[in-house]
């Protein structure tokens, strides 16, 4: 299995409220093989994440997932809720995920997983890519030290507890919200700011000039580890 195509959906989508991570996928010699098929799959995959046997899907029915796996599902569907589940484990809870083929394309899917903390999103979901590919081919995985490196990127990159207050309630009031490279480093701004407004074109301005400011100032002190905050509301 291989990734063609990746990029990052911030903010409101067509798929969801929240950010996600778009990818697509071409499954390989695996296409049309289905979890049922593959000898030893399911019990290796929940062996090695026993979290997802209690995995919710639609009707809130417990250990949904498990019950699929065991019935028959496809490869993408499994790697979707892997990476869901790799993000959740490593410290950065993420629910929402959408899986569908790619049209006039057989053997490519589409995988939509949505994310708490950017930077994890992509080394989630390669590692998911990775682990499912090996079981699927009866190969073991060794999992416990690639975890920690997830959980590091978090401990690293994680929006502290004041910060992520600011942010939520910046989210209720439709205030767009932007996370830059770096430790910790957000953009609160207004509609004003993402797209001329009618009338306040200077205040506009500074609105979009503050934003590109804060771009410029995340790219200079990224390689010192350093972070910064700029909220411009209102």
């Amino acid at each position: 299995m291989q990734i063609l195509e990746q990029r990052f959906l911030r903010g409101a989508n067509v798929h969801a409220d929240s950010p996600c991570l778009l990818s697509v996928v071409d499954l390989g010699d695996l296409y049309g093989k289905s979890t049922k098929d593959l000898p030893g799959f399911n019990h290796a995959l929940l062996e090695l994440l026993p979290s997802l046997r209690g995995e919710l899907l639609p009707g809130a029915r417990p250990g949904g997932f498990a019950q699929r796996l065991r019935e028959g599902t496809y490869l993408g569907r499994v790697i979707e809720h892997v990476t869901l589940e790799l993000q959740t484990l490593a410290g950065a809870p993420a629910r929402f995920g959408r899986t569908r083929p790619v049209t006039g394309h057989p053997g490519q899917f589409r995988i939509v997983c949505a994310y708490a903390c950017e930077q994890l999103a992509e080394p989630a979901f390669e590692l998911a890519l990775e682990l499912v590919t090996a079981l699927a081919h009866g190969e073991g995985f060794v999992l416990a030290p690639r975890l920690e490196d997830l959980a590091e990127i978090v401990a690293r990159y994680a929006i502290g507890t004041s910060t992520g207050a600011v942010i939520a309630a910046a989210q209720e009031r439709g205030i767009p919200v932007q996370r830059l490279k770096g430790v910790a480093i957000v953009v609160v701004s207004s509609e004003s700011g993402v797209r001329g407004m009618p009338v306040v074109a200077a205040y506009s301005a500074v609105k979009g000039a503050s934003e590109r400011w804060a771009e410029a100032l995340a790219n200079e002190i990224a390689p010192f580890g350093l972070g910064v905050t700029v909220l411009v509301a209102g």
